[in-house]
Order: C-alpha cells, then sequence, then structure tokens
C-alpha cells in the first residue's frame, strides 16, 4: 500500500519513495489495482478519501455534462466522499 501525505497546497507526497505524487500518476495506479492510504500533513488525520475525491474528480473533467464539466463539481465529490462525521 502506498502511503502519502497531502500538504496545506493539495500536493502529495510518496512517504516511502521520498518524491511529490502527481494525481495524474496516482489515478493511473488506481487503474492499475494500487491502493494508497493519505494523511494530511499539518493533522496527521486520514483524507485518503478526500485525495480519491479529487483524483476522480480530475479524472471525470473530460467528459461532457451531465457526467463531467457543469454535472458534479469536485467540492459535490468530495462532500460525498468526506468521512462521515458524529
Amino acid at each position: 500500500m502506498r502511503e502519502l501525505t497531502r500538504h496545506q497546497d493539495g500536493s502529495l507526497y510518496d512517504t516511502a519513495a521520498h518524491r511529490p505524487v502527481l494525481f495524474g500518476e496516482l489515478a493511473d495506479d488506481i487503474r492499475a489495482g494500487a491502493t494508497f492510504r493519505a494523511r494530511d500533513a499539518a493533522t496527521d488525520q486520514d483524507c485518503t478519501y478526500q485525495v480519491l475525491a479529487a483524483v476522480l474528480a480530475g479524472a471525470l473533467s473530460w467528459l461532457p455534462a451531465p457526467f463531467g464539466r457543469g454535472g458534479a463539481s469536485s467540492a459535490a465529490i468530495s462532500a460525498l466522499l468526506a468521512p462521515k462525521r458524529s
């Protein structure tokens, strides 16, 4: 499982490989069946679902409406995939 850190600016960093990770690279890994876990650099809280939502939003951005642009925004997808709060 790939361990990632998400920084305040949204960038991702692979903690084992000690290098930045682009969303496109992560999307390719996910398509290939790889798994990952992401943690927020500032809070150390799990943010895997939020990163996955961002990857999905990027992958859907090229689709025509209502599936891509003009359809579900990345904020909407992030909200759907955000962990439930008590």
